[in-house]
């Protein structure tokens, strides 16, 4: 059964499709100050309640999509905006995230404090700082399906398919198969098509700036507290946050004891 990236319509039951998704977006490179993973997380029904109010909204302003970074810079398709455009469009978007409420669910730290672990953590997070910043959101999104009626509930995770799905992919295979990861499935899709994506992108942006203030990085450190759409994105969730900004110490103190059985060989194949 031929089905779109991202659609989960290729399941063998329609039953079997996941009524619960988490849409993720990564922020930074490997070569930044601050690598992340943010998104959102809701039933398959809130989704559906929320891509017409989220288009509608865009059209309403003439854009195609939303892209956080753009639309911070006036670039692309906020070329020529205004500060009080800007601001009246990230209210209206905001409104809608909030009438459905998704779960916040987000990961970051410094590239340099993981560059500044011990080898053995490094190599026992895949020697790559995102291992550890996705197995949080997954965590956040497991959490998530097990408020479902159905204690077997999957839950799927979708991607934005740019230079990091791959990686992604990659991650991912690898922690599928740690205790209490079966019910998750992946796919990416485009984040132009896929609207959810955007509010993920937009979750990670301001993640990557309230990173940068937290952990003193340039002038984002001068700035007296969180920017307002981070403060928005952590009130739509009732319960404890589920946005975590990881500090070296904090990353010592969870790794500080690596099981052998979880640092990967040379040798390991992908899902293995």
């Amino acid at each position: 059964m031929h089905r779109r990236r991202g659609d989960f319509s290729g399941e063998t039951r329609l039953e079997l499709v996941p009524r619960l998704r988490a849409y993720f977006d990564d922020t930074g490179k490997l070569d930044t100050a601050v690598v992340g993973i943010g998104g959102f997380a809701a039933s398959l029904e809130r989704w559906k309640e929320f891509e017409p109010a989220w288009r509608e909204v865009l059209s309403g302003f003439g854009l195609s999509w939303f892209h956080a970074d753009d639309c911070a810079h006036f670039e692309g398709e906020f070329k020529g905006w205004n500060e009080e455009r800007r601001r009246t469009l990230s209210r209206m978007l905001m409104d809608v995230i909030a009438k459905v409420r998704p779960t916040p669910i987000g990961a970051a730290m410094l590239s340099s404090d993981f560059k500044s672990l011990p080898l053995h953590i490094r190599t026992g997070m895949l020697k790559d700082p995102y291992f550890h910043c996705l197995q949080t959101c997954l965590d956040g999104a497991r959490i998530e399906a097990k408020y479902a009626d159905d204690p077997h509930e999957r839950i799927a995770t979708l991607f934005d398919d740019n230079d990091f799905a791959a990686r992604a992919r990659k991650l991912w295979q690898f922690i599928q198969h740690l205790p209490g990861n079966g019910c998750l499935l992946y796919d990416v899709a485009s984040v132009r098509e896929v609207v959810p994506l955007q509010a993920a992108d937009w979750t990670a942006y301001e993640m990557n700036l309230e990173s940068k203030r937290l952990l003193g990085i340039d002038d984002a450190s001068k700035r007296p507290r969180m920017r307002w759409p981070m403060e928005r994105f952590l009130e739509i969730y009732d319960g404890p946050p589920m946005i975590r900004f990881f500090s070296r110490e904090e990353l010592l103190e969870i790794y500080k004891e690596v099981p052998l059985s979880n640092v990967p060989s040379e040798g390991t194949k992908k899902g293995r």
